[in-house]
């Protein structure tokens, strides 16, 4: 969850000007020490029940029951109060005492609350000044699940894409060798990044004896057990799990081919990435990826298949495996709509509603 204070006058200065209060403060976080080195505060609820994790998600969760108990824990008030992900960290800022209000989604919520209602959530929503989404799927997945918020101001902002960085960070020099085709995926292991499709129509194309490598960057134990089950299960050799990476630029410069097999995401973040490098791409013909890869005088920048189709997904693997010509357009029209991506623009938009 994080809260913002905002300096009107010369615009915003994360080290003077925002503060982060963490629903929980863990040392393994990826960002954690960007965040303590370059705002101003990162503060979390104390653990008053020390190590004992399950007793203080319990204690937690207690505090949600009374949201208003967070202006005991949060005591400053701010000019504008953000909660950063949905569910709690929304529930709790729409309870903050002073300054604006505005919640953040990321995600399709009516696909990840299966179609129902979290009354709790919807009151909290109806709290807030304004809404940012990540995407208009993902603005039009939350009016499906909560009509009584279309007079709300809600506002679509992409998340931003910092080209400079991407194509300075995919320099980095990997131990990890291509020795062959290769296609990628990234992002954690769940079922909905629909890696049981890739898996299948990998399955496909190894049984028609094409000789390439596909690799899975991210991480997801839990999940990752089901999957190793399925490979060992088709007694396929060709697919390598890469763990997580917090640059996975580099793996993306050296693919052959990006792949995106979600059911659903709110703002498919990678494929954005992926045009900035250049990369062919493709993705499942869900709403968001759409809406990313589609250019107004370019068309559409990636191939598409039909969302958890094996067999749609293994012919446009194919076509992409087998057909240089197509892979060379893709990745032109890719890297020409990477143009339209801008750090800059989806920061104005954000200062500019703050």
């Amino acid at each position: 969850m994080a809260k913002t204070s905002c300096c009107w006058g010369g615009g915003i200065n994360p080290k003077t000007d925002i503060d982060l209060f963490l629903i929980e403060k863990k040392k393994q976080n990826v960002y954690l020490q960007w965040c303590e080195e370059n705002l101003h505060k990162v503060f979390s609820f104390p653990h008053i029940f020390g190590k004992v994790r399950f007793l203080n998600k319990f204690w937690k969760r207690r505090v949600l029951k009374n949201p208003k108990l967070i202006n005991y824990f949060i005591k400053e008030q701010y000019d504008v109060n953000i909660g950063f992900l949905e569910g709690i960290s929304t529930i709790y800022i729409s309870q903050k005492q002073g300054g604006k209000k505005i919640g953040y989604i990321h995600i399709s919520l009516k696909e990840i609350r299966n179609n129902k209602r979290d009354e709790l959530e919807a009151r909290a929503y109806l709290e807030l000044d304004s809404i940012i989404c990540v995407s208009h799927y993902v603005k039009q997945s939350l009016l499906e699940l909560y009509p009584e918020l279309a007079h709300k101001h809600i506002e679509v902002i992409h998340n931003p894409i910092n080209k400079d960085s991407i194509l300075q960070k995919s320099q980095t020099l990997l131990s990890q060798a291509k020795q062959r085709f290769t296609f990628l995926q990234v992002g954690r292991l769940t079922h909905q990044k629909g890696l049981d499709v890739l898996l299948r129509a990998n399955k496909i194309l190894q049984d028609k004896g094409l000789e390439y490598d596909l690799w899975l960057l991210g991480e997801g134990e839990r999940y990752k057990k089901e999957l190793d089950s399925m490979i060992e299960a088709q007694g396929v050799k060709n697919v390598k799990f890469l763990g997580f990476c917090e640059n996975p630029y580099p793996y993306i410069k050296m693919c052959d081919c990006m792949v995106l097999a979600s059911y659903y995401e709110g703002y498919g973040l990678v494929l954005a990435e992926a045009c900035v490098l250049g990369k062919a791409i493709i993705a499942s013909d869900i709403p968001t990826s759409k809406e990313i890869l589609h250019n107004e005088v370019l068309g559409d920048c990636g191939a598409f298949f039909a969302s958890g189709d094996e067999v749609s997904l293994a012919q446009s693997m194919q076509e992409i495996y087998s057909q240089e010509t197509r892979r060379n357009e893709l990745e032109a029209k890719a890297l020409e709509h990477s143009q339209c991506f801008s750090v800059a623009k989806a920061a104005e938009s954000l200062e500019s509603l703050l």
